[in-house]
């Protein structure tokens, strides 16, 4: 997460036509604030007893 949070950005300067950079970088922030707000709602939400399995069981998804 670390190395595309400073990849993209760079990649987005390089590339794109200067009248877009700024609203992909805005984008680019955007997705992973909401991706950090949609986290923690899904962690907020298996919190109770019995959650955590929950949550191995949906981490367990995307390896299948």
């Amino acid at each position: 997460v670390g190395g595309a949070s400073n990849t993209v950005p760079v990649y987005i300067a390089e590339t794109v036509p200067p009248a877009l950079r700024g609203r992909l970088i805005v984008l680019f922030q955007l997705m992973v604030a909401l991706g950090q707000l949609l986290s923690y709602l899904v962690g907020y939400a298996l919190a109770g007893p019995g959650g955590w399995r929950w949550m191995f069981g949906l981490a367990a998804l995307p390896a299948l």
